[in-house]
């Protein structure tokens, strides 16, 4: 299981390199091997499918406030 969460931490967060900045990359390949541990600790899809909405939240009103502050 750790080499199938490496594998696919790398490739969710390569998906993410479209901007052409690392940031974005790295931030979605750690919270990928995150939500995978967090599925494999749990044996429930379903807290990692509410800790990804939390995520998208957050970075959705952290990138909002941040726009309405320039």
């Amino acid at each position: 299981a750790p080499v199938a969460i490496a594998i696919t931490s790398i490739l969710f967060g390569l998906a993410h390199l479209s901007t052409g900045n690392i940031y974005p990359a790295l931030l979605t390949g750690v919270a990928g091997a995150i939500l995978a541990i967090l599925v494999i600790k749990t044996k429930n899809l379903t807290a990692a499918i509410i800790a990804h909405i939390v995520f998208n939240v957050v970075n959705f009103s952290i990138y909002t406030l941040g726009q309405s502050l320039v």
